[in-house]
Parts: structure tokens; sequence; C-alpha cells
């Protein structure tokens, strides 16, 4: 089943709501396609640059991981920076996910509910080339991978238990569940869909430029919430750490950007 995704005037986003109907959003982290990390308000939308990730390939999707720890997808890595103390340390290698790989890429972040980390990985064994679902378990520091998944992602969003949902190419949504590879449901879209985030409750996309749209994936709804500005080049990824961790990294933030600068 494929449909047509239209930037609408109204959505419904887990509850029904207007555009621009005053959903407050807490603060987030943005990356754009140099791997620069940005926090941003979650009411003015306004980024201010934190930190950069070290020797990037492509450019870098992003995962809060909690304890001040962002997770980046590197493409042949995945790395954790830590906010507090600025160390950038690499948790698993693309080709770890499977011990045959020659070569492994890997495309798309999530961090499920279990903590683990989910990411979509391209494998070559033997001269074939295959897709499939990574997992990394950060307390264990052990990686699986299934059969099952695409070959490039822009991003991963875990809807429920094994129920995905994958930014494939620059406008295509795919529902599906990499447990039973079952694909639900596809939708295309009029603009290009980068990265998913869920904030407060509300589910949006964040497109190349820096728009979020509040995004229903049970019928494909979106509607534009607001523009996220003062970032350079093009607007990768986007993620939002929880609450409370909030006030736990404020206050090594500042010391970041001097240090940077």
């Amino acid at each position: 089943m494929e449909n047509t995704i239209r930037t609408a005037a109204v959505a419904v986003i887990l509850a029904p709501l207007s555009a621009n109907a005053g959903i407050t959003l807490s603060d987030m982290y943005m990356s754009n396609s140099d791997g620069v990390v940005y926090r941003v308000d979650g009411t003015t939308l306004q980024a201010t640059e934190v930190f950069q990730f070290n020797d990037i390939r492509w450019p870098v999707q992003i995962e809060y991981m909690g304890n001040g720890q962002i997770a980046g997808n590197m493409t042949i890595r995945i790395d954790a920076y830590d906010l507090n103390t600025g160390v950038q340390e690499t948790l698993v290698t693309s080709t770890d996910f499977d011990p045959q790989a020659e070569f492994a890429l890997a495309s798309g972040l999530e961090i499920l509910d279990d903590g683990s980390i989910m990411t979509s990985v391209w494998f070559v064994i033997a001269t074939a080339l295959w897709a499939g679902t990574g997992f990394y378990d950060p307390a264990t520091q052990t990686a699986t991978s299934n059969n099952y998944g695409y070959l490039i992602v822009n991003d991963l969003y875990q809807i429920d238990g094994s129920l995905t949902l994958a930014s494939v190419g620059t406008n295509t949504v795919s529902i599906y569940d990499y447990e039973t590879e079952v694909v639900i449901d596809t939708y295309t879209s009029d603009i290009p869909i980068n990265s998913f985030i869920e904030n407060n409750g509300h589910l949006l996309v964040l497109s190349d430029n820096g728009e979020l749209y509040q995004f229903d994936y049970l019928t494909g709804a979106m509607s534009l919430h607001g523009t996220i500005t003062g970032f350079e080049g093009d607007s990768n990824s986007i993620t939002i750490p929880t609450p409370s961790s909030l006030a736990l990294i404020g206050l090594g933030l500042g010391a970041l950007a001097r240090r940077r600068r």
C-alpha cells in the first residue's frame, strides 16, 4: 500500500491538533551535514552550536543516550560524545554487526525502549550485498543483526516493539516490522525527511532546511510546526534528551561551547 504525504493545514498527531496550535516542545539537539551539533530552544527554535563530531565520513545521525551522552552514526562506526567531558569514543563498528562481513555501512539511528541502539546496516559478504537491521547493547557491549532491513535510510523510529518507521531515500517513509519482515505501509512526501523525533508526545519530522513538521504515521498527514534557525549547512538529524537529563548537563554546555571557540 502506498500513499502520498501532503503538507496539510491540519494534522492529527496522537491527538487532534491544528497547525501551530501552541504545542510545547522541549529543547532538542540537532546535527548538520558537517557533524556540528546544536542545542535547539524548544520555544524559539533557535539553534546554538555545542560541539562537532570528529572524523566524520557522511552526515551524522544522532540520538541522545542518557547521562549526557549523544550517539552519532558515522556510517562506518557509531560513536558516543560525552557532553560533560568533551570526549568522543567509538561504541561499535559497522562490521561488528556481522563478523563475516568484509565491509559494512550503517545508516539511521534509534535508541530502543530497552536502551539498545538500532541501525540499518548493509553488508558485503563473499561479494554478495545484503541489508539487515543491527542492534548494539551498550550494557553488554554486544552487536547483533538480523536479515531484514533497508540498504540506506535517513533515520529510524521505534513505534512499538519491532514496529518501525524508516525514512528511505529523500522522500519515502516506510512502516515495517523487522521481526516479521512485513512492510505495512509506505508514504511518499513532497519534502525530504531527514529525521524523526518524538517530543512531548508529538511525533515530528525534520527536513533538510530546518523545517519541523508534525507527522501522523497512521495517515501520513503533515503540518508545519516551525523552522529551526541559527545553524549552518543542511539540518540532518534531531534528538531530545530526557527532561531530567537537561538539568544535569546544562552546566557543562557553556564550558564546551567556550572550549570550541
